[in-house]
């Protein structure tokens, strides 16, 4: 593990610990758009969300499902459509311990169920480097990855 990506965790850790009250942030939809596709009027913050938009206007389609005749052009879309067949749902809820088969579901359910019957807030990890709060330590450091070249 990098030294950068062990003090990320350490300062995740500190934050989570001493949970200082957050001030509320400006929405990433109300910031200036600065990405924009080169086939529609897709316009995004991260140059990340426009290269993979951009998939969407290719007809090429290299992952292939090994257990149907499905196929599609992201690696992360493959991932999720082959948990219908094994059943397997890595995403947990820790409110409710609710299984998901995709961090899209998991995260829908935390915002729309499990809030609901919860009296208990979602905790949220915030990115160091720019407004974007994430539910799991897993997903902050991914994003961290892909947004700020850490790691």
């Amino acid at each position: 593990m990098s030294q950068v990506r062990k003090e990320i965790q350490t300062a995740i850790r500190i934050n989570f610990i001493f949970d200082r009250p957050r001030m509320p942030r400006e929405s990433t939809r109300s910031r200036e758009k600065h990405y924009n596709c080169g086939t529609c009027s897709y316009t995004s913050v991260w140059k990340v969300n426009v290269d993979r938009h951009e998939l969407v206007h290719s007809t090429s389609k290299p992952y292939s499902c090994r257990y149907c005749n499905y196929a599609c052009n992201q690696k992360q879309t493959l991932n999720d459509h082959e948990r219908i067949h094994t059943g397997e749902k890595p995403y947990e809820c820790h409110g409710c311990r609710g299984q998901f088969r995709t961090s899209k579901q998991l995260r829908w359910h935390q915002k729309n169920q499990c809030d609901k019957n919860n009296s208990d807030p979602v905790q949220t990890f915030c990115c160091v480097f720019c407004e974007a709060e994430l539910i799991t330590v897993q997903e902050l450091l991914k994003h961290m990855e892909n947004h700020h070249a850490v790691g």
